[in-house]
């Protein structure tokens, strides 16, 4: 059962949204005790023939591809442990969690 809820949308590609959407949170709720991190899943194929250009299409990959990718399922995981570890010891708490999950979708209610 949830007594209240917050939803925020912030592309963790970029570093300076992480600790904006810890402190968003924080102030909507309460200190985060619990990390659950949603990758981002890029269609890309290496074959040609594959390429779409529709709404969802599927794209050659390519170093752009790659950066893309990386930027948020590894170097934004990263940072958003490190910040709620600088928050964590800093109020002394005494209990963690942390949960990442590899497919896409929208947030479970209480997850940061």
């Amino acid at each position: 059962m949830v007594d209240n809820a917050f939803a925020l949308e912030a592309d963790f590609s970029r570093p300076e949204n992480i600790g904006a959407v810890f402190d968003q949170c924080e102030t909507a709720l309460a200190p985060v005790d619990i990390v659950k991190n949603h990758t981002h899943c890029a269609k890309d194929t290496f074959d040609p023939a594959a390429v779409t250009n529709d709404d969802f299409g599927i794209a050659f990959f390519s170093s752009a591809v790659a950066d893309e990718h990386f930027a948020v399922n590894a170097r934004s995981y990263a940072l958003m442990m490190s910040e709620y570890i600088r928050r964590y010891l800093g109020r002394r708490a005494n209990w963690a969690a942390s949960c990442r999950n590899s497919q896409s979708g929208p947030p479970d209610a209480g997850e940061v």
